[in-house]
């Protein structure tokens, strides 16, 4: 899979920032379902209040499943939440085989907090096992990107924008907004191109 190309294709149908979307995208894919629950007092909130913004000026990258609601790997009816990383380097191009080892090795620490020496690392666990604390952009320990600015993201789930509306894969490009928060959402199939759709066949 040549994710540059992906990135490439998607982006050329996305349109140049600030994207514009018509009457159409509004009423379908772009419409928003909003959480079930309290999300006015939950920290998803700017997920949800930002919505229309990471569509228009977010930067489109990669991101990978760390931790997610298990009712998304089946059908449902429910949006939920989850935990992701996403690519933020600069210097270095895209390494798939790398940046799935960093969401591997941080899922690994979830049900280790106690044992963690490493602060980073602890506290990494901790918000892993307690599953209602949410992520906007922050940093992977070095221990574990070896470097590369990758940060982890809670995303809020769309079953519109995924394939069937179910996650069969762990890696998507996604549109993230560069900001406090930093806020980021899965780029809806519709964009995806034919190569990256077989993948999650």
């Amino acid at each position: 899979m040549n994710c540059s190309e992906i990135l490439k294709a998607i982006d050329k149908k996305l349109g140049p920032r600030p994207r514009s979307f018509n009457f159409i995208d509004k009423i379908t894919w772009f419409k928003q379902d909003k959480p079930e629950w309290d999300w006015e007092n939950d920290e998803i909130k700017h997920n949800v209040e930002n919505w229309e913004k990471v569509f228009r000026e977010g930067k489109l990258s990669w991101g990978h499943v760390v931790q997610v609601n298990t009712l998304m790997f089946e059908k449902s009816s429910a949006n939920c939440p989850g935990e992701i990383i996403v690519w933020c380097e600069k210097e270095s191009l895209f390494d798939l085989d790398a940046f799935k080892l960093v969401a591997e090795k941080l899922y690994e620490l979830k049900g280790y907090s106690d044992y963690l020496d490493d602060t980073k690392e602890k506290e990494f666990a901790e918000y892993l096992e307690n599953q209602s604390i949410r992520a906007h952009g922050i940093k992977v320990p070095t221990t574990i990107s070896e470097g590369l600015n990758i940060r982890v993201c809670t995303v809020f789930f769309q079953r519109r924008h995924i394939p069937n509306g179910v996650i069969t894969n762990s890696l998507f490009p996604i549109l993230y907004l560069d900001s406090k928060p930093m806020v980021a959402t899965i780029v809806p199939y519709q964009f995806w191109p034919k190569t990256l759709l077989i993948e999650w066949a």
